[in-house]
């Protein structure tokens, strides 16, 4: 990932979500990506500014996501992508439980993570 991110915003961390994939996030809001700062720390300001948002990821390819994850995935999962080597991110609240580094729920066919990645 991009070095290291220490976060240090609006909003403490509390747990270092750097190098997984976060299911259930949405793009953020196109100022946060175009407002001349952008990055990470745009990124986690805009989760920090929203009071349902829990986590928040920035990958400089993919841009941007925020919101409540349903479950991260480890790099080990699966062959890495390039979201997982550039991905930073951290859970600035939690509202409830969210599987974190752990392979998708039994209940998700391995084939709909394959075309996720499409």
């Amino acid at each position: 990932a991009e070095g290291s991110w220490r976060g240090g915003g609006a909003c403490g961390a509390l747990e270092n979500l750097e190098g997984l994939h976060c299911m259930g996030l949405e793009a953020a809001p196109l100022e946060v990506v175009l407002d001349g700062t952008g990055g990470a720390g745009a990124c986690q300001e805009a989760c920090c500014a929203r009071p349902a948002c829990e986590v928040w990821q920035f990958s400089p390819k993919y841009g941007c996501f925020i919101g409540k994850a349903s479950y991260c995935l480890s790099p080990d999962v699966r062959n890495p992508t390039d979201f997982y080597l550039t991905s930073v991110g951290e859970r600035v609240r939690d509202f409830g439980p969210t599987a974190t580094g752990q392979a998708a729920p039994a209940a998700l066919p391995a084939t709909s993570l394959a075309t996720f990645e499409r």
